[in-house]
């Protein structure tokens, strides 16, 4: 990009390092206007120069205004993305840790060979611990779309009746895709042991000779 023009005998405040904040700005989701006004830009020189960038058909203003627009575009595609990926689940893994007691309730300490307890660094014995690994889908696509909702609301915005309608939808597949991941996590009961036998209820033992 080219170093900022004199425009009347001035030099233009539009210098490539703002031009390249601005539009850092706008493509990490900050509209346009406070984009400008953390580089330093106020709104209204702002606003002239993106009616500059229209207008021409080339120079410094042009350069903003078409970075700016491919600045939004890749913001668009970038959330997009993310929400599909949300969609479909993403791997969750938690790891955790707990003392192993023995039937009394009392930590189990590591002993070596000779049965003698061993120390860690600090001189105490060492508690022995078991490690649980649970892993589970994840589906988290609501930030993403909140973004969406305030930079592009002509195709996101919450109030068009069909965005309305896929946020249900999504919804109700998230909480139903998740009630799946559960459940193959913890396992289901076999059938007849719960809820009492199959087939029918248990019925009390009739007194003998009765």
């Amino acid at each position: 990009m080219a170093k900022g023009k004199k425009t009347g005998g001035r030099q233009s405040t539009l210098t490539p390092g703002v031009h390249k904040a601005i539009v850092a700005h706008v493509r990490n989701g900050t509209p346009q206007k406070y984009a400008a006004t953390a580089a330093g830009i106020p709104e209204g020189t702002f606003k002239k120069w993106l009616s500059r960038g229209i207008r021409e058909s080339r120079g410094i203003y042009r350069d903003l205004w078409a970075a700016l627009k491919e600045a939004r575009g890749g913001f668009v595609a970038s959330n997009v993305g993310v929400i599909k990926k949300a969609a479909n689940g993403v791997m969750e893994t938690t790891v955790k840790e707990t003392t192993i007691q023995d039937r009394l309730g009392r930590p189990v300490l590591v002993t070596d060979a000779d049965g003698r307890p061993i120390l860690d660094n600090a001189g105490r014995p060492t508690v022995a611990t078991r490690r649980e690994t649970t892993t589970r889908k994840v589906f988290e696509w609501t930030a993403a779309a909140w973004l969406l909702e305030r930079q592009a609301q002509e195709e996101f915005g919450a109030n068009r009746l069909e965005v309305k309608e896929l946020r249900k939808q999504l919804a109700a597949v998230t909480a139903q895709l998740e009630r799946l991941a559960d459940g193959q996590q913890r396992g289901t009961d076999p059938p007849g042991e719960a809820g009492g036998q199959a087939g029918g209820t248990a019925q009390p033992d009739r007194p003998a000779g009765g």
